[in-house]
């Protein structure tokens, strides 16, 4: 049996392709199918005739190490948010789902009276699934597959998009170590020659801020000044005690809104 993976191996990890179709061969298939009822047995009201699948763990095994997907020396994922769907269950890469290839149907024992009876309907109606199970078996072999093969896919989209958010924050953000490694010396060259700019400009903008502060400073002054003139010439003593008050008060709280 054919791999069924494609890597690409990149500086952020594997890129992760299905190489073909999942088919049986892929899977464990499992009987599914109720067991006839008996005397004394519980009678369910629920039935199903037909098979079960599960991926091989070999094949899981080969998912896990084309995705670089992390598991310890029993099989349990190293970290929770392992990007697997489905497949299989919680921590463990070796508890494989089921996928259903069966028949369901409801059952109700509503106007039977003995256990004899009851359990003759269970029976006919576990046989007549049977029958109906086997005459549909490819076409529910081949569901269970398609979900199966959803799931694998949905756990390699998961893994990839992984490996594309490293490679952003790589290319794009620039998240290395040492850049300059990769850089030709025309290239170092010119990124000195950038940042002694970006240095002057930074300086530049510094003493802008610093003037502005002034000159804002300034103009509050001047606005303050008529606005204490005037409000002083429209109150009696008490009223240009309390102006008065205010002053330093006030010039402080501008100071400080001034570095915002």
């Amino acid at each position: 049996m054919t791999t069924l993976f494609k890597v690409e191996k990149t500086f952020a990890g594997n890129i992760t392709s299905l190489a073909r179709p999942l088919t049986l061969e892929d899977v464990d298939i499992i009987n599914s199918s109720n067991k006839p009822s008996e005397k004394g047995d519980f009678l369910s009201s629920f039935v199903q005739a037909g098979y079960s699948l599960k991926l091989k763990q070999s094949v899981i095994n080969e998912l896990l190490t084309a995705c670089n997907i992390e598991v310890n020396e029993t099989g349990r994922y190293k970290h929770y948010n392992s990007g697997v769907t489905g497949l299989t269950g919680g921590w463990e890469s070796t508890e494989r789902i089921l996928y259903k290839a069966c028949v369901e149907q409801d059952i109700t024992y509503r106007g039977l009276r003995t256990e004899k009876t009851k359990i003759a309907r269970f029976n006919e109606t576990l046989e007549s699934l049977k029958v109906e199970a086997e005459d549909r078996k490819s076409e529910l072999l081949d569901e269970a597959l398609e979900k199966m093969t959803n799931d694998i896919k949905a756990t390699v989209n998961n893994c990839n998009q992984d490996v594309k958010n490293k490679m952003r924050d790589i290319v794009v953000e620039s998240r290395v170590k040492d850049p300059e490694q990769y850089m030709s010396d025309d290239e170092r060259t010119q990124l000195t020659n950038v940042n002694n700019d970006i240095s002057d400009i930074e300086s530049q903008l510094n003493t802008l801020i610093e003037k502005k502060k002034a000159l804002s400073k300034q103009a509050y002054g001047i606005k303050r000044n008529a606005i204490t003139r005037q409000a002083l010439n429209n109150v009696g003593e008490q009223g240009k005690a309390i102006i008065e008050s205010f002053n330093d008060e006030e010039k402080e709280q501008h100071h400080d809104l001034l570095l915002m």
